[in-house]
């Protein structure tokens, strides 16, 4: 049975993961990222819902093996949440030899490429306004030196709104682009960049990577 550890596995993003993963029958190993009382009793609640599944797991330490692995709350505006996120990250793969993964998948904000206004190209060079978007610049540099360093993983930076994880039915269709993302294939490359935008009223052609890449795969998208 293939693993998957997800980082944030009980946090407003990770949440709706953890279920895709287990309703695709994968084992899912969650992380905590929770930073205060209010996010650990956010996480407990969460994990009421998931009521007694076998499959899924709590892990104070990364374990010595898994499959795939997500980072899905890594970003946040504050640089202090983000340097103590790192610190936990750091903390819960020290215990072990770093393990390596099929692939991983990193959540990151379209606001790294300089707000909500125009045409974001994932070929185009970033340019953070926001706090938001400074704070994915410095973890998507730090991950992927970090993930590069594992040996042979297939890495995807995957940039959408994470204001869209506010929303059940939004969060649930980019947690399942973020699952599919790490089953597929990249031959020509082991660190690719997706964008995807949940907007009908947006730019037509800012999901055409992602629809290229799981055409076939996911019916709505």
């Amino acid at each position: 049975m293939e693993r998957a550890l997800i980082f944030g596995g009980l946090s407003p993003q990770g949440f709706p993961l953890s279920e895709i993963l287990l309703e695709k029958g994968l084992q899912v190993v969650s992380l905590s990222t929770a930073l205060n009382e209010d996010e650990r009793q956010s996480e407990d609640e969460r994990e009421l819902f998931l009521g007694r599944n076998a499959l899924f797991q709590i892990e104070k330490a990364a374990p010595e093996a898994f499959d795939y692995l997500f980072l899905t709350d890594m970003i946040r505006p504050s640089p202090k949440s983000n340097a103590r996120l790192k610190e936990k990250w750091i903390k819960m793969f020290l215990p072990h030899p770093p393990a390596v993964p099929k692939s991983s998948v990193l959540l990151s904000s379209l606001e790294i490429c300089g707000g909500n206004e125009g045409r974001r190209s994932e070929s185009m060079p970033v340019h953070p306004r926001t706090a938001l978007g400074k704070a994915a610049d410095e973890m998507e540099s730090y991950f992927a030196g970090r993930l590069g360093k594992a040996g042979d993983v297939q890495t995807v930076i995957f940039r959408t709104d994470l204001g869209n994880f506010t929303d059940r039915r939004k969060g649930r269709r980019t947690a399942e682009l973020m699952a599919e993302l790490a089953f597929a294939d990249f031959p020509e490359s082991r660190l690719e960049v997706i964008h995807f935008t949940d907007d009908p009223q947006g730019d037509p052609a800012s999901n055409r990577k992602i629809k290229t890449i799981l055409r076939g795969k996911i019916d709505w998208l």
